[in-house]
């Protein structure tokens, strides 16, 4: 059987074979995918609201996991999604994220659930509820602000949270705050929390600054009153302050508490000649490249050991082993990493040293075992962090081989060798990536000139409707159907969804977003109405979905005419 084609044709099939041909090359390398769950915190009382963010990173891109298993421990206030596309032309990965607001339905031990997507599973999270807190004094304000120590007496550069919680249950507008000082105690800023509570009946947002305070010195400081002025913007004829632009504003004053912090010296329970770790955890642990340790003569091992620490900051982990050189081990060390995590509930910190362990003699040989004293601040006891002494085994044919060759004039013993099995290995290896670079470039060429002659034969054809054209009129149908009932949550998931099938090549995520691209003035302030019925702490009414609805109309007739007029512009130029 002969097939006939044409040329358009067959440019066509030749350039979808060579697509998927690179498309599963570079499957292959593709292993990043990950769906992960994230939350503020994990421990809430009953009158709090959780953040939580699911984050995908992958390919797939249409639909989102279910959420519906968070109702029976939880109610999902709000939930928005955004997704950003990253990486080069032959790689393009989505990272896409749902952040929703969350309020749990009964104190004890609730469960954040495992999510499915794209063939991924996240990972469960336990959170603990607990009853109402109760009211801080002043709570009958619409906004106060309360001061909060973790402790009133710590240790010598034992870490000491700080958090400021300012309530209130009006708009502000801005914040001004007189910068924290101290002497002889170093500050590290943790990341602020939001989150709401409801006292005697009335919901306030609480927006939380944290601290982490180290004291470098015994006897005790003082955390000074602060002044805090904020600025509330003035609503009339019982308006929601959002759309109030008279300008008008009224300015509170508050002031935070003054706080006595007592601090201690080092306990004498702790080794006198050993540096002073004062920590919530201490966890000390070793990696080898290879999982036995048998050495050959000369030939390196990478030991890599890690110290991890609650409360503290990096600079605060002392070093983990010395250097060590024995008659028939030699140690290389590399330079320390050191790593610093900020979170809410304060600070992690991580010492990583890596070390080349070389036999240079026949025999065993020990490595010493490490002991790190901590002070445990949470039990006030002294703990420690223990590795035992490792056996080293260099087995004695391998030390005879070496022997004789520096014996017969070769490298020595104690010098660090790659075997000639190695290095023929290694100009393999190297020959192949320059064979797939070649490959790959050749590929890359004809891909672009297969494209460029496709574009350029058809750059004159009419099409008929495409699958996204049809997703995008049944998402504005979605629109409309939203709008109809004037639900602020349902328009907005609407429109997000419209957008992002009407505008595929661009990161359309917001309402403004979709404001700027259709370019009225008024579908702006429309948006600002409905983002203030959805997240405005006082009820307000939303009836303006028609409004929506006749304006997106007139801008996709405008646009379809636009699109018309280009795709004519050809047959009727002038030469």
């Amino acid at each position: 059987m002969i097939i006939v084609m044409n040329a358009n044709t067959f440019i066509k099939f030749v350039l979808l074979g060579l697509l998927v041909s690179l498309c599963a090359g570079l499957a292959g390398a593709a292993n990043g995918e990950e769906l992960v769950s994230i939350v503020d915190r994990k421990q809430i009382s009953i009158d709090e609201t959780l953040e939580l963010t699911v984050q995908y990173t992958g390919n797939k891109s249409r639909g989102q996991p279910n959420f519906d298993k968070l109702k029976p421990q939880f109610d999902i206030l709000s939930m928005e999604s955004g997704n950003k596309i990253f990486g080069n032309m032959s790689n393009l990965t989505s990272l896409t994220q749902w952040t929703m607001v969350l309020s749990p339905k009964r104190e004890g031990k609730l469960t954040i659930p495992v999510f499915s997507y794209a063939n991924l599973k996240s990972a469960p999270i336990k959170i603990e509820v607990t009853p109402p807190q109760a009211a801080p004094v002043g709570a009958v304000k619409d906004i106060f602000i309360e001061t909060v120590v973790g402790k009133e007496a710590v240790y010598v550069q034992e870490q000491l949270l700080l958090k400021y919680r300012l309530f209130y249950s009006v708009n502000v507008d801005s914040l001004e705050a007189e910068p924290l000082q101290l002497d002889n105690v170093i500050k590290e800023q943790i990341p602020d929390v939001r989150y709401s509570r409801r006292i005697n009946d009335k919901v306030y947002g609480i927006a939380e600054f944290n601290y982490a305070l180290y004291p470098q010195n015994s006897g005790e400081f003082v955390i000074p009153s602060l002044v805090w002025d904020i600025k509330i913007r003035k609503s009339s004829r019982g308006r929601s302050t959002f759309f109030d632009l008279s300008g008008r504003y009224e300015i509170k004053r508050l002031r935070t508490a003054e706080k006595t912090i007592r601090v201690m010296p080092q306990p004498d329970a702790f080794p006198n000649d050993s540096p002073w770790i004062p920590a919530t955890s201490l966890q000390l642990q070793e990696n080898w490249s290879e999982e036995t340790l048998e050495f050959n003569i000369g030939e390196p091992i990478t030991r890599t050991l890690s110290l991890k620490a609650e409360g503290l900051m990096s600079a605060q982990l002392p070093q983990i082993w010395d250097s060590f050189d024995s008659a028939n081990v030699k140690v290389y060390a590399d330079q320390p990493e050191l790593k610093d995590e900020k979170v809410s509930s304060g600070a992690i910190s991580e010492r990583i040293e890596s070390a080349a362990v070389v036999v240079s003699g026949t025999g065993d040989a020990t490595l010493p075992a490490i002991r790190i004293p901590w002070w445990d601040v949470t039990s006030d006891s002294l703990r420690y962090a223990e590795l035992p002494e490792r056996k080293l085994k260099a087995p004695a044919a391998v030390g005879a081989r070496a022997s004789n060759a520096m014996a017969n004039g070769g490298e020595r013993p104690g010098d660090i060798q790659v075997s000639k099995t190695y290095m023929q290995e290694a100009e393999n290896l190297k020959a192949q990536l320059l064979a797939w670079r070649i490959i790959s470039l050749a590929l890359g060429v004809a891909l672009a000139f297969l494209l460029g002659t496709w574009l350029f034969t058809n750059r004159n054809q009419t099409h008929a409707p495409t699958h996204r054209q049809a997703n995008t009129k049944d998402d504005f149908a979605a629109v409309v159907k939203a709008c109809g009932k004037n639900s602020p949550a349902e328009i907005r998931s609407a429109l997000i969804r419209w957008a992002t099938s009407y505008w595929p090549d661009d990161n359309v995520s917001t309402l403004k977003d979709i404001a700027t691209r259709v370019g009225e003035a008024e579908l702006e302030i429309t948006f600002r109405k409905l983002d203030a019925a959805l997240y405005s702490k006082r009820q307000v009414m939303f009836s303006e979905g028609k409004i929506i609805v006749g304006i997106l109309k007139s801008f996709l007739g405008r646009d379809d005419k636009k699109r018309v007029g280009e795709a004519l512009q050809p047959f009727y130029a002038t030469g």
